[in-house]
């Protein structure tokens, strides 16, 4: 099992982001000051000390927000980058699952991406769900960020599981 790690903002770790992201799409993104950041390291890396092989950054709901029209009422995934080594070892899903499970936590709201065209599948594996049926055209410099799907996963069930029957 790879090793996850929220990680502060200093100058290396958004080093180490934009080249992350620059290797998979060819832009160098960053999140912004708001938004959580996340390694995820080799396995056996328990010291996390060594080569980063994927990267998340979230922006956590605003509790105090009622408005259900309003951004910041969702939690967002911004960005998810697995280094193209690692990619179809289930380390995206993994990363995002102990995301999810830290955001659910935090504050019991829906979890959104605005995904490119290429992850939509991706991101249905991972109990996300297409909630608009076009996508939003952007300006993005790279193809892979032309058209952005809206999705949504909503926070597991707190039902209590009846075992005897």
């Amino acid at each position: 099992m790879i090793q996850i790690q929220r990680v502060r903002r200093t100058m290396t770790n958004r080093r180490i982001f934009r080249t992350l992201a620059r290797d998979n799409c060819g832009e160098s993104m960053e999140p912004s000051e708001n938004e959580a950041m996340y390694f995820a390291y080799q396995p056996m890396d328990y010291k996390m000390k060594g080569n980063v092989i994927a990267c998340a950054s979230v922006q956590f709901a605003n509790p105090s927000v009622t408005d259900t029209a309003q951004d910041s009422y969702f939690h967002w995934l911004t960005f998810l980058f697995v280094h193209k080594e690692f990619q179809l070892y289930g380390y995206g899903r993994n990363i995002l699952s102990i995301i999810s499970v830290e955001i659910f936590n935090d504050c019991n709201r829906p979890f959104r991406v605005e995904s490119a065209r290429k992850a939509v599948n991706f991101f249905i594996k991972c109990d996300f769900k297409q909630i608009c049926a076009e996508p939003k055209e952007c300006a993005a410099g790279s193809g892979y960020f032309k058209f952005l799907f809206l999705m949504e996963k909503n926070c597991y069930s707190n039902k209590e599981e009846v075992w005897d029957d």
